[in-house]
């Protein structure tokens, strides 16, 4: 292999893919793998076959490192029915393949050049997309994103490789997670709620009439309760099993 990563490494890799608790750890793992190619963002879920309510769209989301306003901003906008690499993972399910190859494709609409541009801007301008097909026939895309991307051929096919892996793995994740979670508190709720529309601590505190540092506490109290490692984890996991919608 190349990057100094050997066959073993590759072996290691994937056996702590499998042996991840949840999906925080997947998106750990596969992180610690592409950032040293510059792919330092990452999202994967299943891709809805139609148009549906943002909240509903979010729950499609297997795993999720994205900043968190372009996440909400990706939503909100339903820029997934723009979006070059998606138009490309469904109409050519195959293997890997570079965002600049979709968007030389694809990026004909002047919604999906405003979509690459605004993601651009949330420093994502490159990145590499992991297609698969479920045995459901469900399609689902795990996409790594950065500023800057040195990928080789090779690299490729390994990122290719593990990423249907942490695919495979997110998906038995979501079928085992259990419904008995301590449950979040009504006001945990309202701050969840919010922040699933882009809200900050800030704006969430002048909305509720609470100090920033509260709405902070109850954050870390809800990620806790849901085993999370960060807001965005958080908020597409309680948008995912239908808790806030």
């Amino acid at each position: 292999m190349t990057e100094g990563l050997r066959w073993a490494d590759t072996v290691e890799f994937t056996r702590r893919i499998q042996a991840a608790q949840t999906p925080q750890d997947v998106c750990k793992e596969m992180l610690n793998l592409t950032s040293r190619f510059g792919l330092n963002r990452l999202i994967a879920g299943i891709i809805p076959k139609t148009h549906i309510h943002p909240a509903r769209a979010k729950q499609n989301i297997l795993l999720a490192d994205w900043p968190d306003r372009w996440m909400h901003r990706y939503v909100s906008q339903g820029f997934a029915y723009s979006d070059p690499i998606l138009a490309k993972v469904v109409s050519e399910p195959g293997s890997g393949f570079t965002w600049a190859e979709a968007n030389q494709r694809y990026m004909i609409r002047p919604e999906s050049i405003r979509m690459t541009n605004e993601a651009r801007e949330h420093g994502l301008s490159v990145g590499f997309a992991v297609p698969l097909v479920t045995l459901e026939g469900d399609i689902a895309t795990a996409s790594f994103g950065g500023e800057r991307m040195d990928l080789s051929p090779a690299t490729q096919g390994l990122i290719n490789l593990v990423g249907v892996f942490a695919i495979g793995r997110s998906l038995q994740l979501q079928q085992r997670m259990s419904p008995t979670r301590e449950v979040m508190t009504q006001r945990e709720l309202d701050v969840v709620r919010w922040s699933a529309e882009g809200k900050t601590d800030y704006e969430i505190g002048i909305i509720l009439s609470i100090a920033e540092s509260t709405v902070r506490s109850h954050v870390r109290s809800a990620i806790s309760k849901y085993g999370v490692t960060n807001k965005t984890a958080l908020v597409a996991e309680a948008l995912r099993s239908g808790v806030i919608t």
